[in-house]
Formats: C-alpha cells, structure tokens, sequence
C-alpha cells in the first residue's frame, strides 16, 4: 500500500532507517530516517531495496528516534 512505513531488516536498536513508500511499482520511496547511511531526510529516491525492509509503523520510528536522538 501506497504511504506505507518501512524499516530495515538489519537495522539495529541503535541504527536504522525509515522510509515510505510512495509507489511499489516503480519502488519510489522518501527517506523518513536514516542514520545508518546518513540519507537526507525527505529525500525521494528509487534506490532502495525494498527486499530488504519490512513493514512498520509511526509508532516505532518516533519511539526509535526519541531512543537514540
């Protein structure tokens, strides 16, 4: 679905990234988080992929991010 949350899989409790999906079909995606790869916030890209991420949440990122910033 279109707006989706995603984090990635190897992310750890310490660093991760977020993004949303803006389109799956041609894998369009705005970096929400990163401080694993130090992407800019707000960045659209088509670069990631989306094999290696999985579904999550507002909730999550927020309390991540309050954890580690």
């Amino acid at each position: 679905m279109n707006g989706d949350i995603y984090k990635f899989k190897n992310g750890t409790s310490t660093n991760q990234t977020f993004i949303m999906v803006l389109n799956h079909a041609t894998n369009n995606c705005v970096t929400i988080f990163d401080n694993i790869g130090n992407g800019m916030t707000g960045d659209i890209t088509v670069g990631y992929d989306l094999n290696e991420f999985e579904l999550s949440n507002i909730l999550e990122m927020s309390t991540f991010i309050m954890a580690n910033n």
